[in-house]
């Protein structure tokens, strides 16, 4: 796969994330790019939430089961 196929990939993998977590709460969209493989940087993009509150929310999801 060359660089131009990565970069075409990259950029589905986030209109798909942005789609599935499209009107959803904060949490549920956090749990929904992160079954989708986003790393915490990019579900940060995607939902403008700081790095640390992601991290946190995680956390908490994870205590919470």
């Amino acid at each position: 796969m060359d660089k131009k196929d990565e970069l075409i990939l990259g950029k589905l993998d986030t209109i798909i994330g942005l789609l599935a977590s499209q009107g959803k709460e904060p949490d549920k969209q956090i749990e929904i790019l992160r079954s989708l493989g986003f790393t915490i940087k990019q579900i940060s993009d995607v939902t403008g939430l700081p790095d640390g509150t992601i991290k946190t929310k995680m956390r908490r999801k994870r205590l919470d089961k």
